[in-house]
């Protein structure tokens, strides 16, 4: 939920279609899904991230931490407001 909660934020707009309390693999799943679908059109994230669900869902260090440095890159003016809006918090 935390990386649809992110990627809307940075896109300014709702993700469709995603569970805002899963319960589930499966729904956990289908929310990162629908979050790197979002991502798929920036170019700055690569391709290995995109279809890594599995991999964020079970916490794989080196593929969330190489997510989050790709989604930085694509929206570096956004990032730069969403850090300054956590530093006012």
């Amino acid at each position: 939920m935390l990386l649809c909660q992110l990627v809307a934020a940075l896109e300014r707009r709702k993700i469709e279609g995603i569970d805002e309390h899963p319960k589930s693999s499966a729904s956990a799943l289908h929310n990162i899904a629908k979050a790197l679908d979002v991502l798929k059109g920036k170019k700055a994230v690569p391709m290995s991230y995109l279809y890594a669900e599995e991999d964020i869902h079970k916490g794989k260090r080196e593929t969330i931490v190489g997510l989050l440095s790709a989604i930085r890159t694509a929206y570096p003016t956004s990032t730069m407001s969403l850090t300054a809006a956590t530093r006012l918090a």
